[in-house]
This record gives C-alpha cells, sequence and structure tokens, in this order.
C-alpha cells in the first residue's frame, strides 16, 4: 500500500502508516484531531538549520529578485504606456518581488529535501495542476494568500516536483483551483479611511508609531530646511555587485520563475493611475517613508516617483531584531539601500552596509524607567510560530519552531509549584498556519493564568519577565528596567557579531540562558528577591550597554536631536 504524501492539511483520519507530511504546517489549526501528531508522523529533515544554509538560499532569492525586478519594470512600462526609470519600479516592485524569491527559493529548497530523503519511496502525491489561477489584490494578500495560504504554496510545490519527480512516486493530478482577487472595498468608510492615511503619511515626517503629531510637524519642518549631504542611496544592481549575488544561472531552478513574479504583481497596481514619465526635481529634498510603504501599495507608488524625480527617503526602525541578526533577508533591499536608515541606537550590522544613523527612538524614549512592580506576576511573553517561512531571517523554522515549542514546557516544568503559581503567559497573536500556542500550553498546564490586554501594562507592572526570544518586547522592557530572564537556542536565532558580542554580556551578567532549565534555575534563584537582583551593578552596566545599542532612549532634548539630526542628513 502506497502512503500519500501530503502538501496541504491533514486529511481526517490520516494515520502515520497511511500519511506522511511535507511538513508541519499540514496540522495548523487541527492539532487537536492528531494527537502528539509532532513525534508520531514522519517529517523530512528541516533543510534550514544552520546559518549557512540560511545564507545560501537568501543569496538565491536576491539573485532572483536582482534578475527579475528589471524585467517586470520594462514589461510593466510596456503594459501600462509609460516610461518610468529603473528607480521607480525598484521602489515600486520591492516588496512583492523579494516575496516571490524568498517563496521561490526556499520552496525549492524543500522540495530537493523532500526527494532526497523520500525519493526511493512508493508514495502516491496528490499535485495541483499547472492552470491553476491566482490573482492578488495587494503585497498583504499576496503574504496571507499566497506565501501563508495552502492552495498557492500547493500549487508552488506541484510545478518544482514536476520538474525533478521520482520514477517510485505516483502523482494524482487534483481539479485546478481559482483563486481571485478580493476587489478593494469602495464605500463611504473605506473611502475616508483611504483619505486619511493620505493625510497622514503626506508630510515629509509622516505618521510613525510613537511620535505626536507635534512631533511630526516639527520633523517636518526641519525636514523641508535639510542641507544634508548627498544622495547615499544605492541601486539594486549596485548592492547585488556589493553582496556578490551569484548570476541567475548558478542557481539551476529547474522551472522559469518569470510567470511566478507576473501572477504575483498586485492589481492595484496594475489599475493605479502611473506618471507617463517622470521629471529630475530641481532641487533634490528629502523624507522620511512610514513603514507602511513595505505594504501600502498607493502610497508606496507615491514614494516610488519621489525617488525617481531624484529626492532622498529614510527609513526608520520600527521595532526589534533590527541590528542583531545575522541573516536578514528584505531589510537589506528595501530598507537599508535608501539614503539613510534611522535605527534604534546601533551602527553596524555585519556584513550589512546602510547609512545607519542611531538616534533614541519615541518608543523606547516613552518607557524609559518606567517599570513599577505593582504585584508578583511572573510574565513569560511568547513569540509567533509561523509554518509557512515568510522571511528567511534567522530565526527558528519550521521543524524548528517545534523544539522551540517544547521548550516552553520544558521552562515552565523546571518550576516549583511556589513559583509556577505566579506565572501569566501572554501568547501570541494569532496568524494563518501558525503552530497552536495558548491552547496547546494551556492542555498541558492546565492551571496556568493567560496574560490578556495591553502588554506594554503588563510589563511595567509584573515583578519578574521571562522572554523566550528576542525582538521588540526584549529592547522596550529593557528601555523600561523590567527585571528579565531570558533564554532561546542561539542556533535557531542566530546574531550578528555585534549582537553575538552583547548577548555574551548579559549571558556573563546572568540575564541569558542557552536553555529553559537553566532559566527556570535563575528564576527560582532570584525570586525572593527580584530586585536586589536586578538592581546590581553588573546588571543594570549589562541592561544599559544593550539600550545603548538596541534601545536608545532620551529625556528632555529629545526632540532637538532630531531637528539637528534631520536638518544635516
Amino acid at each position: 500500500m502506497r502512503k500519500t504524501l501530503v502538501f496541504t492539511a491533514m486529511p481526517a483520519g490520516a494515520t502515520p502508516k497511511t500519511h506522511l507530511a511535507a511538513g508541519p504546517w499540514c496540522f495548523a489549526g487541527q492539532e487537536v484531531l492528531f494527537p502528539d501528531w509532532e513525534v508520531r508522523f514522519a517529517f523530512a529533515p528541516e533543510p534550514l538549520t544552520s546559518p549557512a544554509a540560511r545564507e545560501r538560499v537568501k543569496q538565491h532569492a536576491w539573485a532572483l529578485t536582482a534578475h527579475y525586478l528589471p524585467l517586470m519594470g520594462k514589461h510593466l512600462n510596456l503594459e501600462r504606456g509609460v516610461k518610468l526609470p529603473a528607480a521607480f519600479w525598484e521602489m515600486a516592485l520591492m516588496p512583492t518581488m523579494l516575496m516571490v524569491s524568498q517563496m521561490l527559493a526556499e520552496r525549492w529548497l524543500r522540495i530537493q529535501t523532500l526527494v532526497k530523503h523520500w525519493g526511493n519511496l512508493p508514495l502516491r502525491v496528490p499535485l495541483l495542476p499547472e492552470n491553476c489561477e491566482f490573482s492578488f489584490e495587494s503585497d498583504y494578500e499576496l503574504s496571507k494568500q499566497g506565501f501563508q495560504g495552502y492552495a498557492y504554496n500547493h500549487w508552488l510545490f506541484s510545478r518544482f516536483l514536476e520538474a525533478c519527480w521520482p520514477l517510485a512516486w505516483e502523482a494524482e493530478m487534483l481539479p485546478p483551483v481559482r483563486e481571485q482577487a478580493v476587489p478593494c472595498v469602495t464605500g463611504p468608510r473605506e473611502r475616508l479611511r483611504k483619505w486619511m492615511r493620505k493625510i497622514a503619511y503626506s508630510p515629509p515626517f509622516p505618521h510613525i508609531k510613537g511620535f505626536s503629531p507635534l512631533q511630526a510637524l516639527k520633523f517636518s519642518l526641519a525636514l523641508l530646511g535639510n542641507r544634508g549631504q548627498a544622495d547615499c542611496s544605492v541601486s539594486l544592481s549596485e548592492l547585488a555587485r556589493q553582496y556578490a549575488v551569484p548570476s541567475i544561472a548558478e542557481l539551476q531552478l529547474p522551472l522559469e520563475p518569470g510567470p511566478f513574479f507576473w501572477a504575483a504583481i498586485p492589481r492595484c497596481i496594475m489599475r493605479a493611475v502611473l506618471p507617463k514619465h517622470i521629471k529630475a526635481a530641481p532641487r533634490r529634498r528629502i523624507r522620511v517613508a512610514s513603514v507602511a510603504a513595505l505594504q501600502d501599495t498607493e502610497y508606496r507608488l507615491r514614494l516610488a516617483a519621489w525617488r525617481a524625480a531624484g529626492h532622498k527617503l529614510v527609513y526608520i526602525q520600527h521595532g526589534g531584531n533590527y541590528g542583531m541578526l545575522r541573516c536578514a533577508a528584505t531589510t537589506p533591499l528595501e530598507e537599508y539601500s535608501q539614503h539613510a536608515f534611522i535605527t534604534w541606537g546601533w551602527k553596524e550590522q555585519t556584513p550589512l552596509w546602510g547609512n545607519f544613523i542611531p538616534l533614541p527612538h519615541a518608543q523606547t524614549s516613552a518607557l524609559f524607567g518606567r517599570h513599577c512592580e505593582a504585584g508578583n506576576m511572573l510574565l513569560f511573553v511568547g513569540n509567533g510560530m509561523e509554518l509557512f517561512p515568510h522571511r528567511l531571517d534567522s530565526r527558528p523554522h519550521p521543524m524548528q519552531f517545534l523544539a522551540y515549542r517544547r521548550m516552553k514546557t520544558r521552562f515552565l516544568s523546571a518550576l516549583s509549584s511556589e513559583v509556577a503559581a505566579f506565572v501569566s503567559y501572554r501568547p501570541y497573536f494569532d496568524v494563518p498556519a501558525a503552530l497552536s500556542d495558548w491552547p496547546w500550553i494551556q492542555e498541558r498546564f492546565p492551571k496556568l493564568e493567560r496574560c490578556s490586554g495591553r502588554l506594554e501594562a503588563s510589563m511595567l507592572s509584573c515583578r519578574l519577565m521571562v522572554l523566550d526570544h528576542h525582538g521588540t518586547t526584549l529592547n522596550l522592557a529593557f528601555a523600561a528596567n523590567t527585571p528579565l530572564v531570558l533564554y532561546w537556542d542561539p542556533c535557531a536565532w542566530d546574531l550578528c557579531p555585534e549582537g553575538e558580542s552583547l548577548l555574551a554580556l548579559l549571558h556573563g551578567a546572568g540575564i541569558w540562558y542557552p536553555t529553559p532549565e537553566e532559566a527556570a534555575a535563575a528564576v527560582e534563584r532570584i525570586w525572593p528577591d527580584v530586585r536586589d537582583y536586578w538592581n546590581s551593578p553588573r546588571i543594570q552596566a549589562a541592561r544599559l550597554r544593550w539600550c545603548e545599542h538596541f534601545a536608545l532612549s532620551a529625556g528632555a532634548d529629545f526632540d532637538e536631536q532630531w531637528i539637528r539630526a534631520l536638518r544635516t542628513l
């Protein structure tokens, strides 16, 4: 009897004797139907466990972007009857092209691993035919229905499989799938939202999380008076040379990627009113871009026209992980490539290039030193566990997330009943095709409290906070002076050299540990007197050193620092 290799949701009644799972995403959303599925079912090895593997597949994604983005720009010039320069299309298409490039590079690697691992087994493999139809209204839809959608992933896996089909396998062709773009709602409420977004993003310093409208006004005036340096932006072709991106021929993809890129172009770009051509501006100006540009296509098209006229763009760090990841697949091409990138304190992220400008951020400054213990909560905060990788960054990939989730139970089990009684677990918000978080934890620890409401309020009032990952919450907690104990697998969350040196400092101070058992032992030691632990000179020195790099804050001179910087960028 042939086993069935499943690429989508595992069918009801499937058993390890009858079915194999292409990946853990086959059980997302239906884990209760398959108890202990992660140990009962067989999986192929995770191909992205090492930094070298992540770096290699990231380079392949960059190669695809560098080759096909200019071709898509030329194609769209002909399709839309316009003559827009490369700078316009690089800005307009970069998020779309990077999403598709990462998906192609990563899914091809997974198919190679599957074939190598199970290619000699007599399997039945359901495939989607080539004539499926997919279209996406926006980059957001491409991310949710494409990147994290079962049908689109199954279709892409099917195309790669057909190109390297094992002789021992038997194909079962399924009916074609047709998923059309959902048209944008154009009612009065949506038109009002659209108008308000346009207003918020129009000033030289647009709406940025943490900054007040008054600050946005003052900083916009500073940008209007900018007399700064020459444009430091780098084109896609220059980035490809600088990062030694391989040629498209070196990738040896078994199929032509062009149609996948063309099908992914958001429908809103095809409908947008584009300028016929763009003249070079007589006076080059500068503006800050909101991170919303990475998903708001209409806003991004306006910024693309700005860049094509020769003006300068500045991005601002909008969360954690910037400046500390060893492998980053999107930010170097989307944000670091612009004239300047304002950071939360760091100046280098080896081996990435950028005009990095450290400034105190509004979010970190607003929280600086605000922790005030109110009760005995031991706040334990988790991270999302998406099973269709959407970024080729230094973070756990599908099979590694199973180990990451098990580490939560190892940590909680290692706590004494006296300390465990104070734990309040904060799960990540729900995302498509992800591992179960709170229901899975609650089943194993029925007495565990769930933390709800605003995370910031709990972070500022808890007795002690435990994090099993790095990122935005970690940086904000350090700024707030919230007592912390940290743990994570450094192989799954690998850092750049600058991040590694600071992590070593946290390890030496007794804040970070590589295993949940060590972290639990530290919690047990310090729980009787958390304040004494956290206020020790060694701990505070390590905290402030981290804040200098990843959570820089300022007091009364905050606005003056920003105005000086924006005038001279």
